[in-house]
């Protein structure tokens, strides 16, 4: 049977064996009793082979639990959260340019951007079927699908639509990207009310302080990097696919009015 108190001794020994120091030192920084030297941060990096920017997190971190002042502390804050951002943002894949009139018209209804999605499935479109699915009127999709032709986002051929992709990420501090937010949560909202199997919904309240928040952001920050690979990731071989919406959120209570 699988011991985990066995494999996290382990763990802390194999890492103490490569800091070159006794294993009660590992379990008192742990237990939050001392800190690891920032030369000791530069190897706890390279022992779990962190990537760049988790390496700067770590860092980052370590060097705002070690300042001397609480000027100096707010610094390294401020850094951490400008890495955790820059880790949020979401890097579109090049894709086809849209003016950006046409952009704050495709992100004005959310049916635009999940129909140009869904027209991979559908290429030969049954306007009946995709207002089921969007549970939108067909006079809503048909106008969607001049409107997604009107500007590249889809080719038309014979009644044929292929989608093309085109540069439709709106970044953080876009005029947009509030309303794209609230469009994808009363998406799941609804989709409550017509849950199946295949379906995740997770929410609760937890209470953190500024180091554990910053490492949940970085967690999700990373998750949303793996999510939009595999995504992106080919799976033709999957002969029952169909649309799926997908939400991120973890805010605090304090920032609020």
């Amino acid at each position: 049977m699988f011991d985990r108190h066995e494999a996290q001794k382990g763990q802390r020994s194999q890492l103490a064996k490569h800091l070159g120091c006794q294993t009660g030192l590992v379990s008192q920084v742990i237990n939050g009793e001392r800190h690891f030297s920032l030369e000791q941060m530069v190897e706890i990096a390279n022992f779990y082979q962190l990537g760049p920017s988790e390496r700067d997190f770590l860092m980052l971190m370590a060097q705002s639990e070690k300042a001397g002042s609480e000027s100096l502390r707010s610094y390294y804050q401020e850094q951490l959260e400008k890495l955790r951002l820059g880790r949020q943002r979401v890097i579109a894949e090049p894709g086809k340019q849209i003016s950006q009139a046409d952009f704050g018209l495709y992100h004005s209804k959310w049916y635009n951007h999940a129909l140009h999605v869904l027209i991979e499935l559908i290429p030969k479109p049954d306007i009946m079927k995709l207002s089921d699915i969007l549970k939108v009127s067909e006079a809503k999709v048909n106008e969607a699908l001049h409107f997604l032709v009107s500007i590249g986002a889809l080719t038309e051929t014979d009644g044929h639509y292929k989608s093309v992709e085109i540069n439709n990420s709106a970044e953080r501090g876009s005029p947009w990207v509030d309303g794209i937010h609230q469009d994808f949560r009363l998406e799941a909202i609804k989709s409550l009310d017509h849950r199946s199997v295949g379906d995740s919904h997770y929410s609760r309240f937890f209470v953190a302080g500024p180091k554990k928040n910053a490492l949940i952001q970085e967690e999700l920050a990373e998750l949303m990097k793996r999510m939009n690979e595999l995504i992106a990731s080919p799976d033709e071989q999957e002969n029952e696919r169909e649309l799926h919406g997908l939400c991120f959120d973890c805010f605090s209570y304090n920032s609020q009015d």
